[in-house]
């Protein structure tokens, strides 16, 4: 049976707690979580997109396939928390031919529905990725240390 807690604190910095237990101490980590978190995108017009700095890549299962649904989170340039989740095929198989990682620069874009064979329809999506650069000492034939 799951406990709740009640919010009564500020979140604490998870980081600087570390090290601090004693032994057999358990760390009650219900604090250090709020509801705060990345806004699922759901373009709904042809032309809509998200870029930005990949903060998170996970997986989550669906109700409608085995295979895990891929789940990019971003940070777009105003500071804003993205989740573009590839619940749609054409956006899945996107993702996964991307491969993003965390900090690569990430962008979606929806371009509505379009007619594939047989005359069905699909929602229809590009995706597109841009490593970080890598700092000149590490292209001029070295180590950087």
């Amino acid at each position: 049976m799951a406990t709740t807690k009640k919010d009564t604190a500020p979140a604490e910095d998870l980081l600087g707690q570390l090290g601090d237990e004693k032994p057999g101490e358990v760390v009650d980590l219900l604090d250090t979580i709020d509801e705060s978190g990345a806004t699922p995108w759901k373009p709904e017009t042809a032309g809509e997109g998200v870029q930005g700095v990949v903060t998170a890549v996970s997986s989550m299962s669906s109700d409608y396939s085995d295979k895990p649904v891929p789940v990019v989170e971003v940070k777009d340039a105003s500071g804003e928390e993205w989740s573009i989740r590839g619940y749609a095929l054409v956006l899945r198989g996107e993702i996964e031919k991307a491969n993003p990682q965390i900090g690569d620069l990430f962008a979606a874009k929806y371009f509505g529905k379009k007619e594939g064979k047989g005359g069905n329809t699909y929602h229809h999506y590009k995706v597109a990725i841009r490593k970080p650069a890598i700092p000149a000492q590490q292209t001029a034939g070295g180590a950087p240390f």
